[in-house]
């Protein structure tokens, strides 16, 4: 396809072979037209893999690919393992890039990166040289080559993606009027659903923009996203993308660039790419913020923020607004701060979307898309509802914003019960219309209730979902979110933490959120296991499954429950045993819908959604 798969007995060779190729392309793309480079992201992992033939396959080859779609364009991702074995051997500093949930990898894999712009100030190395150095090594260790291939090292070379279709096209750009042209047949073609009006005028606006520039398009969401002025065509398709996800919630898709226009695929669409500076959840890092420019990562507060005395938190606009508060009287107060500079910056007035938090102290919390603090409110003698005194002035005057302040956090015990109650049922209503008003009264009711940290959520446009007794209210929200994506087999839109109502969506347009534990499905892995708590994953038979010998599955409860049979019977009738236990839970008492299938063997099926055996063969005999 688009991309090769290398496999070599050193990982020396293998990272010196990356950094060769990088640092080619980079001399070679110097005396190519722009629009006819090549651009590729290179993975390099070791570990065990399976050779049948000429092919080779397993764990080892599938990290590889996975790290080679984390890297950015021009550059090169290495594991955790493979990072230890050159960390001494190589004057080349790869950057930390946190842990990541990889699709069909129970555990997390470390990531170390090296960006294109170190490459670029490498020398180049001549690949005669190369091949002599690497021709040499391989005499030397020729006896041991049997042994060598059992944990071999896998590298996975691709094309960036979104790189290889500005080969064919011509090289003379289309005039202003003509680029226009293009791009609103092509929106017309992939969001067929938008007005005449909203094509003409987005295609007006991209082509008005500064070189180099990209536009993205949200399929569900059916929105776009443009952004120009970049230093290359490569980092303005990243950046736009990024800024895409952030808004709309859902993974993009590059729609044009510069003066080109992305080929559509049989769907009507260009290819969707998931962008994982989005996804990332780890320590605090300026280079792992999505969507910025370079200018706004380098600015002393953010540059410094890692190393700045809390209480502190940082706040983050799709648009590239980032906005830091340190050295703040309590962690609430620091989240408050930094999400009301965020909201009231002038740059977001006339830009879609609310601010998200982005850090809590160190820890990166982008993907819980809160628009309001997470730390609870501490209590105090004076007016709760008053920011701390000495919390700085926002940026602009907060009288008449043009867009709203996206911090809307309704305490039960000032307005009191009744307050709260009709508030929740107006966004309740307005989140899911169709919910019947007697189911929609008896969640409520239950939420209002509900002890310790809870939360609530709804499937639009008809259906709800509870959680309660959790530790904290990070806990209940994951947990809520969780259940209710499991339930229903989509997304859903978290409506309620504790006392806290979320804030209405400035466009009405009220934000999925993609839980990954629910979309899980590599081997069986207590840790992913959505909505459960942590007695569950540590009950004996769920942390012993995969060590189990035989026929084995498993059956779950969107509640955070689940079921096992294992032993002496066929495949089905494992299914058939968990899945009858599974419906048959005395607490639960047949509430809150059928069971599904979780586990067939060691795989995880729960995305499938089946509340049947999927093994095929006769139904057992009772």
């Amino acid at each position: 396809g688009d991309g090769m798969l290398l496999e070599f007995a050193s990982v020396v060779d293998a990272i010196g072979c990356a950094v060769a190729i990088q640092r080619g392309m980079l001399s070679r793309n110097e005396r190519v037209p722009e629009e006819k480079r090549m651009v590729f992201r290179i993975g390099v992992n070791i570990g065990d893999i399976i050779i049948d033939g000429n092919d080779i396959f397993g764990d080892g080859v599938n990290v590889a690919a996975r790290l080679e779609s984390l890297c950015e364009p021009g550059g090169i991702c290495i594991s955790r393992a493979a990072n230890e074995q050159v960390r001494d051997k190589l004057s080349l500093s790869f950057a930390d890039l946190g842990e990541h949930m990889v699709k069909n990898i129970a555990r997390a894999v470390g990531v170390f990166g090296l960006k294109a712009t170190d490459i670029a100030s490498l020398p180049e190395i001549p690949l005669g040289q190369l091949q002599l150095e690497a021709a040499a090594k391989a005499d030397r260790r020729r006896p041991e080559r049997t042994i060598a291939l059992a944990a071999s090292i896998a590298v996975l070379i691709g094309v960036a993606a979104g790189a290889a279709w500005w080969i064919t096209r011509g090289a003379t750009p289309p005039s202003p009027r003509g680029l226009e042209r293009q791009l609103a047949a092509a929106l017309a073609e992939s969001l067929p659903g938008t007005s005449l009006k909203y094509r003409e005028d987005t295609s007006a606006a991209f082509a008005a923009l500064g070189r180099h520039r990209a536009i993205a398009l949200a399929r569900r969401a059916e929105g776009t996203f443009r952004t120009g002025d970049w230093p290359t065509r490569e980092i303005a398709e990243e950046k736009v993308l990024e800024k895409c996800q952030q808004l709309f919630d859902e993974p993009c898709a590059v729609l044009g660039a510069d003066d080109a226009i992305a080929p559509l695929g049989a769907d009507g669409a260009p290819a969707i790419r998931d962008m994982p500076r989005v996804h990332y959840t780890g320590l605090f890092n300026p280079e792992r913020i999505p969507g910025v420019r370079e200018r706004e990562r380098q600015r002393p507060e953010i540059a410094g923020y890692a190393t700045a005395p809390g209480p502190k938190a940082i706040a983050l606009h799709a648009s590239g607004i980032v906005r830091a508060a340190t050295g703040a009287p309590s962690q609430r107060a620091a989240e408050e701060q930094a999400l009301r500079a965020c909201n009231n910056d002038p740059a977001r007035r006339d830009a879609p979307g609310p601010c998200y938090l982005y850090a809590a102290e160190n820890k990166v919390v982008l993907p819980l898309r809160s628009t309001t603090p997470i730390a609870p409110v501490l209590p105090s003698p004076s007016s709760p509802s008053a920011p701390p005194s000495s919390a700085p002035p926002a940026p602009s005057p907060p009288a008449a914003p043009r867009a709203p302040v996206a911090i809307a956090a309704v305490p039960l015990a000032a307005p009191g019960p009744a307050a709260f109650l009709a508030a929740l049922t107006d966004t309740m209503t307005k989140i899911a219309p169709s919910q019947p008003a007697a189911g929609r009264e008896a969640q409520i009711a239950a939420y209002q209730t509900s002890s310790d940290h809870k939360a609530i959520a709804a499937f639009p446009p008809s259906s709800s979902w509870r959680a309660s007794g959790q530790g904290n209210p990070r806990a209940a929200e994951e947990r809520v979110l969780e259940g209710c994506e499991a339930r229903y087999g989509e997304p859903c839109v978290l409506v309620a933490v504790d006392d806290a109502i979320e804030a209405p969506p400035p466009n009405g347009k009220w934000p999925r959120r993609a839980m990954p534990r629910a979309e899980y499905q590599g081997l069986f892995d207590p840790q992913q296991i959505p909505a459960a708590t942590e007695a569950l994953r540590l009950r004996p038979d769920v942390a012993s499954y995969r060590a189990m010998q035989g026929v084995k599955a498993a059956a779950y409860h969107p509640w955070g429950r689940i079921f096992i049979a294992a032993g002496p019977m066929t495949q089905r009738e494992a299914e058939e045993r968990a899945l009858a236990e599974c419906n048959a839970d005395p607490p639960r008492n047949g509430q809150a819908g059928s069971c599904f299938l979780y586990a067939v063997g060691d795989q995880v099926v729960l995305p499938k959604r089946s509340m049947s055996p999927m093994t095929g063969g006769p139904p057992a005999v009772k």
